[in-house]
């Protein structure tokens, strides 16, 4: 099925809303506060909508330009993620000189995607090598604009991810990011981009979040977490990531709020820099709450102080470099 009738360049501000949300949402994950572990599961969807996102807003007209946007995305991510590991290197390695924080480096990041000097920048680092896969796979004339091939892989990527979060298959870290995860997702949010005009996609994201949450409950109950690999997700958490990222495609755009006019215009702008530059305010509210011993702070206004620190230098980088661009 070929996407010749739908505009790549429209945006849809719902979307753009769901952005700023899950931006949140990774500032949660690695945050401390109450009943954290109870809500994992649905924070999780964070790094898999931001996929389905991606895939999205990949709608190339033909193979040719399905290549050469992938280079194009490939050459922005790289640089976007060497920018970010130099950051953090300029930030931690004062940390690894003068405290007892460990440093550790090897070979292995390469093959997990992990991050020596930021650990969350595993995003990046997966989504490089997924956008490489994905071009070997435009280069053997493979169309992804079909949605018989999108499903297909997605289906099985993600199948393949919920059997291995529970090492009934074991692919190892690296491949369960790149393939079962990125790759999963990103196929994912372009498929649901073709379905969404479908008369029964409305009952199909009804029931796709039924699931995210009876399975949620299920995995409360008899506290199935203990029983999933490291860095892997939940059931619940593939079918609320799926079930949320349709809800938000499927629902009419609300273009007439100026609260939603203005979370989507920040998360279209902001959410990738909130994302880079969060860790260091949960960094220093770290810092502060030990030195100062107000861990009221640190324990429940982690995730707010945090995010609101990050969009608020966001929107000062985006102020300067206007302005520089301006007067260059």
């Amino acid at each position: 099925m070929s996407n010749g009738n739908i505009d790549a360049t429209k945006r849809n501000i719902n979307l753009d809303v769901l952005r700023i949300i899950m931006a949140f949402f990774v500032v949660c994950i690695h945050s401390v506060f109450p009943f954290k572990t109870e809500v994992t599961p649905i924070i999780d969807i964070a790094v898999p909508v931001f996929f389905m996102l991606s895939g999205w807003f990949f709608q190339p007209r033909n193979l040719e330009e399905q290549g050469a946007k992938l280079r194009n995305v490939l050459k922005s991510i790289v640089i976007i993620y060497f920018q970010a590991t130099v950051l953090y290197l300029v930030w931690r390695m004062p940390m690894y000189m003068f405290t007892n924080l460990p440093f550790e480096a090897s070979w292995r990041d390469l093959l997990t995607c992990e991050n020596t000097f930021g650990a969350h920048l595993w995003y990046l680092h997966c989504y490089i090598y997924a956008l490489l896969v994905l071009y070997l796979l435009t280069s053997l004339k493979l169309n992804l604009n079909k949605l018989s091939i999108c499903l297909l892989i997605s289906c099985m990527m993600l199948y393949a991810g919920m059997l291995s979060s529970y090492n009934i298959i074991e692919p190892g870290l690296g491949i369960r990011r790149v393939f079962f995860i990125a790759i999963g997702f990103f196929l994912m949010g372009k498929s649901i981009r073709y379905l969404k005009d479908k008369t029964w996609f409305s009952l199909f994201t009804i029931m796709i979040l039924f699931m995210g949450s009876a399975l949620f409950v299920i995995e409360y109950i008899y506290d199935l977490r203990q029983y999933i690999a490291k860095y892997a997700y939940l059931t619940s958490t593939y079918f609320l990531a799926i079930g949320l990222m349709s809800l938000f495609a499927k629902l009419p755009e609300i273009k007439n709020s100026l609260v939603w006019n203005y979370l989507a215009k920040i998360g279209c702008k902001n959410s990738l820099h909130i994302y880079i530059v969060h860790w260091i305010f949960i960094d220093l509210l770290s810092f502060f709450a030990r030195f100062t011993g107000v861990i009221f702070i640190q324990d429940y206004c982690t995730p707010i102080i945090a995010f609101v620190l990050s969009l608020y230098t966001s929107q000062l980088y985006i102020l300067v470099k206007g302005r520089l661009f301006q007067h260059s």
